[in-house]
């Protein structure tokens, strides 16, 4: 297990509060909190406030440590790294240790105390947040007004009657569930669930709220844009000052006497029952973006800055996360010794009662290109060493670095290519790194066999491999070269920048017509007379002439793969596009995904890399 430990804090100066008119039917301030100290005294906010001793907190030592294994959506995407998604997740909540949902852009999936797995959302919509009453009774809310439900058997969408976003959702049971939020700028909303429809009530402002909480029907807080506090009695909603200008983001309490609101600048705000007392963070500028916990003695904070606090009732501990953590969106746990947290990039943490764990696995590592001899002998390579995928895990190969290209002609013949003139090449044992001849960045690579490679470049840099040495070969041209294929050591493509395409008939490179002008920057190709060339723009060889296929102004293909000419993929900054054949179609790979490279390990089957160290397969 991976441990995180922490730092302790200290008893400082206590903060003023803010008067607040208590709501009708709270208890007075002097009253204890629901779920507080057995000793029967007051919330202290001497006591609560928070010290900045972040410096003596400590990271994890091995953030890569987790043992999760990869989400596959029903739609057949598997996350094969970071595990098990690499998707944001935005919201956790669960009805036990082994029911726990998570919900994030597009995705729901679900613990059952042993694996997570993916689940049909029955939306489009990225959720944001997830409540529920019981195992068969379960709230996601999200962009557009999106609503669905969990029945126990499957997810069913609702209908808001609103287009706002939803961001935060809680209720006090089946027939009693808030849902708030709105769009930035605009009117906020709050609907309310009574068991069979939603409807829109008066939140007596103009202001956006951003989490919502209650400790029962009649007892419901509101948080949000620029301090609003607002609270339902049950029949309507009512501003109490908080004292706050900043932004509130999230909510959280044990009972009516004892609420936490979190947000902007460090601002943490606590309810005794009749004001809103300012606690110190040990920060003004970090957003505390999450506020939850299990009761008076036992809550929890994090923050924008990889940073978690935990609150006993007397004093503050502290834990730092490293870039394996970072940005915590959501926090829910069963109990005190089982608490879940999650956040951007698949982001997963778990709390056992005596410390934190990665339960997320995997790099973070960005990947530009990904190429492969077989599913169990693939490598993804970017900003930092090459990764090994062996058919059970991706392991980094220290020898190499880098790498804006990849290619080879089998396991034991593997090159890299990268800035500077950098050429690597794998053996089957070990990277090595052959003279180049050059100092100019290298794009991409191609060849047809291990005696047959081109590597391309900046102003016009053409290299070829014939077995020995890499020898330089006149291109004709300044422009950028990035894309590099070839059929046979006769019959070879490369691309560049304004619409350069370059044939290779095994004697001379010669410029043909493309039929455009758009910088293209990736080539590929089943056949002879079956070529593609990717960029701003898509272009075909038939085999006699170059056609277009595809031009928009948001175009931007960095590279091809595929099994033949009916199964092409083409990565299309946030989304993967696939020709079969007769159409040009966007697949249904998650629209988290920024695809930067892809190869095909057969027909209908592709692996995509990008940003966030993100490795899918269908």
């Amino acid at each position: 297990m991976v441990v995180l430990s922490c730092a302790c804090s200290s008893t400082i100066t206590p903060a003023k509060s803010h008067d607040a008119a208590a709501p009708a039917g709270e208890a007075s301030a002097d009253a204890a909190p629901e779920d507080g100290p057995s000793d029967g005294a007051p919330f202290d906010a001497g006591r609560a406030d928070a010290p900045n001793l972040l410096a003596d907190a400590m990271t994890f030592v091995s953030p890569d440590g987790g043992v999760a294994s990869g989400v596959c959506s029903t739609l057949g995407w598997c996350w094969s790294n970071p595990a098990p998604s690499g998707d944001v997740l935005d919201g956790v909540w669960g009805s036990g240790p082994d029911d726990v949902w998570a919900v994030g852009n597009g995705t729901i999936v679900h613990w059952d105390g042993h694996v997570w797995s993916g689940q049909a959302s029955s939306t489009n919509e990225s959720l944001f947040a997830v409540w529920g009453t019981a195992t068969n009774d379960v709230w996601a809310v999200g962009g557009n007004g999106a609503a669905v439900h969990w029945d126990g058997t499957k997810w069913s969408a609702t209908d808001t009657a609103t287009t706002k976003n939803l961001v935060s959702v809680w209720g006090s049971g089946p027939d009693d569930v808030w849902a708030v939020g709105g769009i930035e700028g605009q009117v906020g909303v709050a609907l309310h669930w009574n068991g069979t429809a939603w409807a829109e009530t008066d939140l007596g402002t103009t202001d956006e709220p951003l989490a919502v909480w209650g400790s029962g029907a009649d007892d419901v807080w509101a948080v949000g844009v620029g301090g609003l506090m607002l609270h339902w009695n049950g029949t309507a909603w009512t501003p109490v000052a908080s004292g706050a200008t900043v932004d509130l983001v999230s909510v959280w309490g044990s009972g009516a006497r004892d609420v936490w609101a979190v947000g902007d600048l460090g601002t943490i705000l606590h309810w005794t029952g009749a004001a809103w007392t300012p606690v110190a963070g040990g920060t003004s500028t970090d957003l505390f973006n999450v506020v939850w916990g299990t009761s008076a003695r036992d809550v929890w904070i994090t923050d924008a800055a990889a940073n978690l606090r935990h609150w006993d009732g007397a004093t503050w501990t502290y834990w730092t996360f490293d870039a394996a953590g970072g940005d915590v969106r959501a926090m829910w746990g069963s109990a005190d010794d089982d608490v879940w947290l999650v956040g951007l990039y698949g982001f997963m943490g778990r709390w056992d009662g005596a410390a934190w764990s990665y339960f997320s696995s995997g790099t973070r590592q960005s990947f530009k290109r990904v190429w492969g001899t077989s599913t169990t002998d693939i490598w993804a390579v970017g900003g930092g060493h090459p990764y090994h995928w062996d058919g059970a895990a991706w392991t980094a190969d220290v020898t190499g670095t880098g790498g804006v290209g990849v290619w080879g002609s089998g396991p034991d013949d593997i090159w890299l290519v990268d800035v500077a003139g950098s050429i690597q090449h794998w053996n089957g044992k070990t990277w090595s790194s052959p003279a180049s001849g050059t100092t100019n960045d290298l794009l991409g690579i191609g060849g047809s066999g291990p005696a047959d490679a081109w590597a391309v470049g900046k102003v016009g840099t053409l290299l070829h491999w014939g077995g020995v040495s890499w020898a330089t070969v006149a291109s004709g041209t300044m422009e950028d070269l990035s894309g590099a294929w070839a059929s046979g050591p006769d019959d070879a493509w490369v691309a560049g920048t304004t619409g350069t395409i370059l044939h290779w008939d095994g004697k001379t490179w010669s410029p043909v017509v493309s039929q455009t002008v758009q910088n293209l920057q990736t080539v590929w190709g089943s056949a002879a007379n079956d070529v593609w060339a990717a960029g701003d723009i898509i272009v075909h060889w038939d085999g006699t002439a170059w056609s277009i296929l595809l031009g928009t102004p948001t175009l931007s293909v960095t590279s091809i793969a595929g099994s033949g000419s009916g199964d092409v993929w083409f990565a299309d900054q946030d989304v993967v596009l696939r020709w079969d054949g007769t159409s040009l179609a966007q697949t249904t790979a998650p629209y988290t995904l920024l695809p930067a490279g892809l190869w095909s390990s057969g027909a209908g089957k592709v692996w995509v890399v990008g940003d966030h160290g993100d490795i899918l397969h269908n």
